[in-house]
């Protein structure tokens, strides 16, 4: 059985912790596109924003999250500027002591990659996972 291929070449650099999303600009992302395969694939992208003033059970308060996907093939992914404007901004404040104020955005983007593999009288599906996440800031101009 093949292990999952690697996404290379993100842009913009999610890995800096320096990213922004203009809310009024499209959002774009690119890697180096993943060899077509027999077997599924998808990218996952989520934005979501936090509020990280208020607690709930779960940890702090998701105020908005915005999801979408692309074949991985492709080696990009456009988010339009209509859809970013739903989301509330989240300026990603500190105060002096590190703590986080206000509404907090996140950036995530999970490979999925899926594998049959026989098991007793059938087959078992394994879904080979792996995600990046950064702090980013979504800005209304």
């Amino acid at each position: 059985m093949d292990g999952p291929a690697a996404l290379n070449v993100i842009e913009p650099d999610i890995l800096s912790g320096l990213s922004q999303i203009i809310q009024t600009d499209a959002f774009e992302i690119t890697w180096s596109p993943l060899p077509d395969s027999d077997t599924p694939q998808k990218l996952i992208v989520e934005l979501r924003v936090y509020d990280y003033e208020t607690d709930t059970q779960n940890g702090s308060l998701e105020l908005a999250r915005l999801v979408t996907s692309a074949n991985p093939t492709t080696g990009k992914l456009v988010i339009p500027a209509e859809q970013l404007q739903r989301l509330p901004s989240a300026p990603n404040t500190i105060d002096d002591d590190y703590n986080f104020l206000g509404a907090w955005g996140e950036l995530n983007l999970i490979l999925h990659q899926f594998r049959k593999v026989p098991y007793e009288d059938g087959e078992l599906v394994i879904d080979f996972a792996t995600v990046w996440s950064t702090p980013i800031d979504i800005l209304p101009e």
